[in-house]
């Protein structure tokens, strides 16, 4: 496990529990795990197939 991860211990009948916590990152704290760089393209999604709109 890695350094700063918060985890939730819980007793059961069986043993003891060990759950991960997400922690929620603020869009600066993802972009800074990119360098500060971030690419905005186009993606195809081909013809619509239902009852998408546009």
């Amino acid at each position: 496990m890695k350094e700063d991860v918060v985890v939730k211990l819980r007793d059961n009948d069986q043993g003891i529990i060990n759950n991960k916590i997400l922690q929620h990152k603020s869009f600066e704290e993802h972009l800074a795990e990119y360098n500060g760089k971030i690419s905005v393209g186009y993606f195809d999604w081909g013809e619509p197939r239902g009852k998408e709109f546009l």
